[in-house]
């Protein structure tokens, strides 16, 4: 019987993405990983540094990075101190072609380092995206995954080609995200939101919570309490301050709402900021830190054994 070779391209059209394993890590101090690089290994810095060697060299990935590390018997990558990535392990296309670099057309192969400018909140969000639906059952939770993936490849076209992102500007999500993060002590006027889209209340927090993940009302908290710790960590500003010009009644009611989400209290938080994890988005999803996520009736164990390195180089 005559053996089939392993295809050496892998264009758009052949494409149907698939996610291994993903998840979002802090590493407060160095660290070293030593793998088996199964499929493409993609590693979104957002925070600190990651220096990744590979066959294909060596590359230095900072703040809005994305590393996207090739199949390989072996890779290795450092961490620098307190750097937070968002990574998974994705396959492009079933077998053959699930081993095989994408080939972007008119740009070449997918690059292993690519600079994501003001792409990086775009990507972040598809990883957000992968981590909270991947360990998650159903057909829904599996074709978003790979919506998420498609949406990193068109991000990183964007990145390669210079494009800018008129569609933000034009995005009405994007008009109520801004108008929720305002910070100007108001609650959200669900009714005025949904009227300026020209759908109903009803209708407008069901795509909401399908947009973000979260209710409205629950996005608006989460964004002032992570602008109101990042203000205790980085001054010396009046807890009340702080408390009214992020909209909560007082000093008293902020602090219970920290001591809820953080176990700390804000002199605890400025007596030893070095001693907190660092302020991210991520902070604000609901999925775990530090844990591999995976498909659902997949065990752990076995899905990590297909990365132990092998030991012989890739020539």
């Amino acid at each position: 019987m005559k053996k089939t070779s392993v295809p050496q391209q892998l264009l758009i059209d052949r494409m149907g993405p698939q996610v291994d394993v993903a998840g979002c890590w802090h590493f407060a101090k160095p660290v070293h990983f030593r793998y088996h690089v199964l499929f493409h290994h993609l590693i979104l810095v957002e925070r600190g540094g990651v220096l990744a060697k590979t066959p294909q060299g060596n590359f230095e990935a900072r703040n809005g990075d994305l590393l996207c590390l090739r199949p390989a018997r072996w890779s290795e990558y450092d961490t620098t101190p307190d750097t937070i990535t968002y990574q998974a392990q994705v396959a492009f296309s079933a077998p053959p072609f699930d081993r095989t670099t994408p080939q972007l057309p008119g740009l070449g192969l997918l690059p292993v380092l690519i600079r994501l400018g003001t792409g990086f909140e775009p990507v972040r969000k598809a990883f957000e995206t992968i981590c909270k639906e991947l360990p998650q059952p159903g057909l829904r939770a599996q074709v978003r995954v790979k919506t998420a993936v498609y949406q990193m490849l068109g991000e990183i076209v964007n990145a390669l080609t210079g494009e800018e992102y008129e569609h933000l500007r034009a995005d009405p999500w994007e008009k109520v995200r801004a108008k929720l993060t305002a910070f100007d002590g108001s609650k959200p006027d669900l009714a005025g939101l949904a009227q300026g889209m020209g759908i109903t209340p009803q209708h407008f927090r069901r795509l909401f919570k399908q947009r973000f993940g979260m209710t409205a009302r629950q996005f608006q908290l989460a964004a002032r309490l992570h602008e109101a710790i990042r203000r205790l960590r980085e001054g010396q500003e009046p807890v009340k301050a702080i408390a009214y010009d992020m909209g909560f009644a007082d000093g008293k009611t902020l602090t219970r709402c920290i001591q809820k989400h953080l176990g700390l209290t804000p002199r605890q938080i400025r007596r030893n900021p070095e001693e907190l994890p660092p302020l991210s988005q991520a902070m604000l999803e609901p999925f775990a830190l530090n844990r591999h996520l995976h498909r659902v009736g997949e065990s752990l164990d076995n899905v990590m054994k297909s990365y132990a390195p092998q030991e012989t180089p890739l020539g």
